[in-house]
């Protein structure tokens, strides 16, 4: 694996000094650890699985591994695959039957808690070989929305691979191609990490949208 635990042990310990001077967790550590985490989940899973192709990780499995990264790393609190309308409810908003409708089912990958409180909200992505962008842009608007209704803050991390039609697109021109489809810029793009057959790369890119 790319990270050595020596340099696991610094990273959290910055990260837990920031957070006790400023009192609150920054985007950029929530973006960091999206980012550390996916990438740490591809290298596991795919050791579980005995996988060829790393991009074949659920997103279920993403979501549980970085929710248990952010426990520790950055000393709060989260839930997976948590409701949309339970987070509502849980910053004092009522949620009446026109909120009922327009969220009902939906669920954030990763739900982050700070001092019992809902943080922020998570959603991760794979655009891979095939994938086109309108489901990510799609989930992109219903963060954009429970976000009006609350203020909490939103986010976006997606796997990104190499595609080869013709010539390669590498995953790195992939992330800033999907920024620019998104029309905002991650915030953070990861470093390209080569799967576990070495025909290909991939990197996670991660951002705040809301």
């Amino acid at each position: 694996m790319r990270n050595t635990i020596g340099n696991e042990i610094l990273w959290e310990y910055a990260v837990n000094l920031a957070n006790k001077y400023t009192g609150a967790t920054k985007y950029v550590n929530i973006n960091r650890a999206i980012i550390r985490y996916g990438e740490e989940a591809v290298f596991r899973y795919r050791t579980i699985a005995n996988l060829d192709q790393d991009n074949a990780i659920p997103e279920i499995f993403l979501g549980g591994f970085i929710a248990c990264g952010m426990h520790y790393a950055l000393d709060v609190h989260a839930h997976v695959e948590h409701l949309y309308t339970k987070i509502l409810k849980e910053l004092g908003v009522e949620v009446g039957a026109d909120l009922q409708k327009r969220f009902r089912g939906l669920l954030a990958d990763v739900a982050v808690y700070h001092d019992g409180r809902p943080k922020a909200i998570v959603e991760l992505k794979k655009f891979d070989d095939g994938k086109n962008t309108q489901n990510i842009i799609d989930d992109r608007d219903k963060m954009r929305e429970l976000s009006r209704e609350c203020g909490i803050e939103a986010y976006l991390g997606v796997l990104i691979t190499d595609v080869e039609s013709g010539t390669i697109t590498t995953c790195t021109d992939r992330a800033y191609q999907l920024g620019d489809r998104l029309e905002h810029e991650f915030d953070i793009v990861g470093d390209k990490q080569r799967s576990r057959n070495g025909a290909w790369e991939w990197c996670f890119a991660s951002g705040r949208i809301a």
